[in-house]
């Protein structure tokens, strides 16, 4: 595929002109190559193929510059090269061209959840909220938002009602994915169910036998939530054997969020413990009505205050 993507854009990165749109028109001096917007599209194609299947992040981000070269409104092309740009933590310029992109009445629901991911990487939580919600409206069943809204509500606002009904939403509409099996395990684990949140890591691990993201998270929640250390390094030799260095960058990546949860876990059994010292505490005064006195008096009862 890399190949015929290679051949069909004549690429030559190493060239000076290459990422020009003069080079490109040139080339068409005959008018068979494709219209421009289509032209883009192809660019598209070959960017995604460059970040996602290769991880060449630098390739990608000029092979979409290219492409809004062709087709500036392109609100994909937009999206994923502002998705880069938030990779690389040049927010602003980021911002931007998701601002841009939601000009455009194509992809509102995409570019709605990928500029809320922005903003609660920001730390803008109340206008990621809003930009989440509005995704939500457009389509509430939206896999990713409910992903994103879920883990928000989890880690920034400890609303565990709130992170539950959006990770339960995305498995009503895909009772197997992955990270809505992982999320909801989460939200089990800080509630203190922790028969609940083993069930849905081991669904996670079942269903997704090569997913390493679901292997590793596993095993941090066997060795810090469970303290099962044996068994959460057959979890991470497991990993090892499909991608060493992968499951090596996922556990530095993973284990502050998990560090994170058992703060969250701790913070919650503290404020239930809490909440039940408060009820126990409270007085109950009786005060008799006047109607229970009279017909207590009817029958010789004299009530006692």
């Amino acid at each position: 595929a890399e190949e015929l993507y290679r051949q069909a854009l004549a690429y030559q990165p190493a060239r000076q002109d290459y990422f020009t749109r003069a080079f490109h028109l040139k080339r068409n001096s005959t008018a068979l190559l494709p219209s421009p917007v289509e032209y883009a599209g192809i660019l598209v194609n070959f960017g995604s193929l460059l970040h996602d299947g290769r991880g060449d992040t630098r390739a990608a981000r000029a092979v979409y510059g290219l492409g809004l070269m062709f087709d500036p409104n392109s609100t994909v092309l937009l999206n994923n090269m502002a998705n880069i740009l938030a990779e690389l933590k040049e927010f602003a310029h980021s911002e931007a061209l998701y601002r841009r992109a939601l000009l455009h009445p194509d992809e509102q629901v995409t570019t709605c959840h990928n500029y809320g991911v922005l903003l609660a990487e920001m730390k803008q939580l109340d206008k990621a909220a809003e930009m989440l919600n509005k995704a939500l409206q457009i389509n509430p069943f939206h896999i990713p938002t409910c992903l994103a809204y879920g883990r928000m509500l989890l880690e920034t606002k400890m609303d565990i009602d709130g992170a539950e009904r959006m990770y339960k939403r995305a498995l009503k509409r895909n009772p197997g994915h992955v990270h809505a099996l992982i999320g909801f395990a989460q939200v089990a684990f800080v509630r203190g169910d922790l028969s609940l949140a083993e069930e849905l890591y081991s669904r996670a691990t079942d269903f997704h036998e090569r997913s390493i993201a679901a292997i590793i998270h596993k095993g941090l929640y066997l060795e810090l939530a469970r303290k099962q250390v044996k068994l959460a390094d057959e979890m991470y030799g497991r990993a090892q054997e499909l991608d060493a260095a992968k499951a090596r960058e996922m556990y530095d990546r993973l284990l502050p969020r998990h560090a994170l949860l058992l703060r969250l876990a701790e913070k919650y059994k503290a404020k239930r413990k809490s909440e039940g010292q408060k009820a126990r505490s409270r007085r109950h005064i009786y005060f008799p009505s006047p109607l229970l006195k009279r017909i207590l008096a009817c029958f010789g009862f004299a009530q006692q205050s």
